[in-house]
């Protein structure tokens, strides 16, 4: 009997025992010309000193892209219509090598050009400048599987591969002049979940404590 009292009261203050909590990380990667890669470097989480038990990690990717795309039909006797698409595959590979978030922020343009009016200067009836086309696009992933979370737990810094590839393109025509130019750059966020666990000497006092209280009201019934 007072065996299941015992069990009865840690089990009913074992919430009281742990206690949750988050800690995040905002990470950037600079503005820059696709194509390119990148380490994104982020603090792994402690568990080992501090006595807090990992239970989730969010990672979250804002990917943007943004430039400029300028079209000329060279085309002397039809006109053209043309799509002129500003696009990047983003990917944030782990340190695993094999798991990634993907994203692919991309905006499309179209418009009618007139056959070629004897000058490449992307203006006029046969030329057009898509200027400042920013785009963006998110992903995010969540880990909660221990081989997962691994990876992001240990003393010091992990890192991430951040890798940028221009997919931008201009079609519609047989007879294009194109200029394109494609920047990448994104945030990411990791969001560690975790509960403080309490050390086994602060279980050993509590046990204590309520073995003597139920040792007392036994000695006094």
């Amino acid at each position: 009997m007072i065996k299941q009292f015992i069990c009865m009261v840690v089990l009913a203050l074992s919430p009281s025992l742990a206690s949750a909590g988050v800690i995040v990380q905002n990470l950037s990667v600079a503005r820059n010309t696709t194509d390119f890669d990148v380490p994104v470097v982020f603090a792994l989480f402690d568990n080992l000193s501090s006595g807090r038990l990992l239970e989730s990690v969010i990672v979250e990717l804002f990917a943007r892209s943004s430039g400029n795309i300028a079209v000329e039909n060279k085309s002397t006797t039809r006109s053209a219509n043309i799509t002129a698409t500003l696009s990047t595959s983003i990917t944030l590979l782990l340190q695993d090598g094999l798991t990634s978030l993907s994203a692919a922020p991309n905006a499309t343009r179209t418009d009618k050009l007139e056959s070629f009016d004897g000058v490449t200067d992307y203006n006029g009836l046969s030329g057009v400048q898509f200027l400042n086309i920013a785009t963006n696009d998110y992903e995010v992933m969540t880990f909660t599987i221990p081989s997962f979370l691994n990876l992001f737990t240990g003393n010091g810094q992990g890192f991430f591969t951040f890798e940028a590839l221009a997919t931008s393109n201009v079609i519609g025509g047989g007879n294009l002049a194109t200029e394109i130019n494609t920047f990448a750059s994104a945030d990411v966020r990791i969001t560690y979940n975790y509960v403080e666990v309490p050390e086994k000497g602060t279980i050993i006092l509590l046990l204590m404590g309520v073995m003597a209280a139920v040792t007392r009201k036994t000695i006094y019934r």
